[in-house]
C-alpha cells in the first residue's frame, strides 16, 4: 500500500523505482548509513539487510517473476490492473490520507519510507 499526503505517485516512474527496490532486495544491499546519506536520522543500532526478517524463502516467494510481473502490471495501468487471478498481490494508492481506517489494524508487516 503507498500512502502519500499528496498524490506525487503519478509524478514518477513506479516500474523503474520498482526495478530499483527489488535490485537492492535481490542484493540484500544494507540500509544507507550516514556514510551515503550524512544527514539520515534516527540512527540505527545495524544497517545490515534485515535478513533475520526477509529470510531467502520469503524474498524467492515475494521476489518471483511472476509476483513481479503481475506487480509491474498493475503499476504500467495506474493500479487498475484486473487482479482477479493474483489474490497474493494487492496494491493500492491513497492519496491524500488523513485517517488511521486506511489500513487494517496488524495487516503492516514493514514500512519503508
Amino acid at each position: 500500500m503507498g500512502l502519500d499526503t499528496f498524490p506525487f505517485a503519478g509524478n514518477t516512474n513506479a516500474v523503474e523505482i520498482l526495478d530499483e527496490l527489488v535490485a537492492l532486495f535481490r542484493a540484500r544491499a544494507p540500509i544507507p548509513d550516514a556514510k551515503e546519506f550524512p544527514l539520515v536520522w534516527p540512527v540505527l543500532r545495524s544497517y545490515e539487510f534485515p535478513a533475520a526478517i526477509l529470510t531467502d524463502s520469503l524474498l524467492a516467494e515475494s521476489l518471483s517473476a511472476a509476483r513481479l510481473d503481475i506487480i509491474r502490471k498493475s503499476l504500467q495501468s495506474g493500479l487498475k490492473f484486473d487482479q482477479n487471478d493474483a489474490s497474493s498481490v494487492s496494491l493500492r494508492y491513497a492519496a491524500p490520507w488523513f485517517t488511521k481506517d486506511l489500513i487494517r489494524e496488524g495487516s503492516v508487516d514493514m514500512v519503508i519510507s
